[in-house]
């Protein structure tokens, strides 16, 4: 379960009416100059095209020979070019998330400052041709300023744009319904849909036929301490869960998903008698969120994050210090082995789930540092909206709740007056945490998916 290269295509303007304007060979130093920047970007991710095109081109040509699997466009002007060919390449990608690169060579503009400067360095004036037009189309778009050989400088904006390039492209996993009371966590397949992201749902069954059928998998505890109080029976079925779990993933090409236990076809089943928990976590720390009781919302914003390359703790808020201002986060048993981790990472018998089948649990406190939640709201029109809270991890633990488990602090006030804030702009009783701050990526990352954003 590996994440593909991230592919973006590369569109140079050129504009062949300013040449009168250069003593040398202008097209030849624009070619080296978009070569150049093709360098650059090679350093943030695949290179699956690059063309450069000007007015007068026939684009439908240039069109049919792009490969389309791409997660985002990045348009480098180095000068000022009519936008029409370039905007009949976009055209051709109508939900590819854009990054509008105004870039030049060297840090500095030369005292003795003339016309053929401005045309050499007309990347600030091209720029704006295209994004005015996007803007007016009702197409977002990212734009950045940098020079030319500076990866730092473009790196970020690609990284966001094909994050949101990524989700686009996404397969969501559905295995069983929601729980009574809980629709809340359901995202419309049409909105999920309308962002690129493929719905595929599955019927309980399916799993428990897989695991029924499923050899455990001695690998799925790698990297845990195993406790001796889970039998061997009970570790086998846990592992049975992640070999089947992992199947449904690979079949459906799935990038996210939800799975809700509580049906007579799993947890209730005789045969089974266990919950999920570990499963859903290994998929999770294999770059492939899962959550549970059927919770679209925080897959979506779990996906949001994982497509950033950060790890994703599914939780709770479960309590409030008032004294230390800290929030306790922990789950059922889910968990994401990426996380670095104050204490060993264990499996142990969950205390959540009472039953003769005992349910493996991963048990360990992330370790102090930069922090995020994210969570997903659903608006009365089923319109999205993503709200993060920023803040840190302590290194108070919490290994008594028996499941992976974090202290967070709201860096933007104490912490009744922000979890208060934070539960009035409707996000449910899970949410997302990460050991990152987030909030600027998923901002653009918003704006490239057309989904409102909200920073507590």
């Amino acid at each position: 379960m590996t994440s593909p290269a991230r592919r973006i295509g590369v569109v140079h303007p050129y504009w062949s009416f300013w040449e009168s304007a250069i003593e040398h060979d202008f097209a030849e130093d624009r070619r080296c100059l978009a070569a150049l920047a093709v360098v650059t970007l090679k350093e943030t991710a695949e290179i699956a095209w690059s063309v450069t095109v000007q007015p007068g081109d026939d684009t439908d040509a240039v069109v049919a020979g792009l490969a389309r699997n791409i997660h985002a466009i990045v348009v480098v002007s180095t000068m000022a070019a009519s936008p029409s060919a370039v905007l009949a390449v976009l055209a051709a990608f109508p939900t590819t998330p854009v990054v509008i690169w105004a870039t030049h060579e060297g840090l500095g503009v030369d005292p003795d400052f003339s016309h053929s400067g401005i045309t050499l360095r007309g990347g600030t004036v091209g720029a704006p041709m295209i994004g005015a037009y996007l803007t007016r189309a009702g197409r977002p778009f990212d734009v950045i300023a940098s020079e030319i050989t500076n990866v730092g400088g473009v790196a970020p904006a690609v990284r966001r744009a094909t994050a949101a390039g990524a989700v686009r492209t996404a397969r969501l996993g559905i295995i069983g319904s929601t729980i009574p009371g809980y629709e809340w966590e359901r995202v419309a397949d049409d909105r999920l849909e309308a962002l690129g992201i493929e719905v595929t749902a599955y019927d309980p069954s399916v799993l428990r036929d897989k695991v029924l059928t499923s050899a455990p998998d001695r690998t799925a505890m790698t990297g845990f301490t195993v406790d001796t109080q889970l039998s061997e029976a009970d570790l086998d079925l846990a592992m049975r869960y992640s070999t089947a779990l992992e199947e449904i993933i690979e079949e459906g090409r799935l990038s996210a998903g939800t799975l809700n236990c509580h049906v007579a076809e799993l947890r209730l089943n005789p045969e089974l008698g266990a919950a999920p928990c570990f499963a859903l976590g290994r998929a999770t720390s294999r770059g492939v969120p899962w959550t549970c009781t059927g919770d679209v919302a925080t897959s979506l914003a779990m996906l949001l994050v994982s497509s950033l390359g950060a790890p994703t703790l599914y939780h709770e808020i479960e309590a409030l210090d008032e004294i230390t201002n800290e929030a306790i986060l922990a789950n059922s048993g889910e968990h994401d082995a990426r996380f670095a981790s104050a204490d060993e990472k264990r499996v142990i018998v969950s205390p959540w789930f009472p039953s003769a089948t005992a349910t493996a649990s991963a048990l360990f406190s992330i370790a102090p540092g930069p922090a995020s939640l994210v969570g997903v709201v659903s608006g009365p029109d089923g319109g999205l909206a993503v709200v993060v809270a920023t803040g840190r991890f302590t290194d108070r633990t919490s290994p008594r709740t028996g499941t992976s488990n974090a202290t967070f602090v709201f860096e933007n006030g104490a912490v009744l007056e922000s979890w208060s804030r934070w539960t009035a702009t409707g996000v449910g009783h899970h949410s997302c945490a990460t050991d990152r701050h987030v909030a600027r990526d998923l901002e653009v990352v918003c704006r490239h998916l057309g989904i409102e954003f909200t920073e507590i």
